[in-house]
């Protein structure tokens, strides 16, 4: 019995690494991007492996964590970020709406490839014509399993971080 558990598991071993871990979770579990999704209609995994950072005057669901105003016009911090995150990522860009602000793209855990979808919204803030200050919201969610020990909430924290040279509004 022992032998056939052993001969199974170094069957699965093989298979993973001779098919890729990124086509067998596309094979088991289908496409890894997971859709775009709008602020007004954000539907959330509901497990501990999705995280959406964003300021709640900005949201109509309630974010795990805030982020500041960001002294900046709208497009100009769209811009900033979605080309630091490409220099900073191993992402794979689905989509990119440099009119609607709006980002989505695919990032792999380094070893055994699992996709999680990655979104970055940014909004104009204040009152001013044009904005001068912007809103950012960050929402990643794994597409398996239900924990994901912290990485996507690691991640959207680092790409937050990417921008800690760009003003904040006081």
């Amino acid at each position: 019995m022992v032998f056939w558990i052993v001969a199974l598991l170094v069957i699965a071993a093989a298979t993973l690494f001779l098919v890729g871990p990124a086509t067998l979770w596309e094979r088991v579990a289908g496409d890894p991007d997971m859709g775009a999704q709008t602020l007004g209609s954000l539907e959330r995994t509901g497990k501990p492996n999705d995280v959406l950072l964003g300021p709640e005057e900005a949201l109509v669901i309630p974010s795990d964590a805030g982020t500041p105003i960001f002294d900046l016009p709208p497009d100009e911090l769209f811009d900033t970020l979605v080309a630091r995150v490409d220099i900073a990522e191993d992402i794979q860009w689905v989509e990119q709406d440099s009119e609607q602000l709006y980002a989505r793209g695919i990032t792999r855990s380094p070893t055994l490839q699992f996709p999680d979808t990655n979104h970055i919204w940014v909004l104009p803030a204040g009152d001013n014509e044009p904005p001068m200050q912007s809103y950012l919201v960050l929402y990643s969610a794994a597409q398996l399993g239900q924990s994901d020990m912290g990485k996507n909430r690691d991640r959207m924290e680092a790409w937050l971080g990417l921008l800690d040279d760009v003003p904040r509004a006081q």
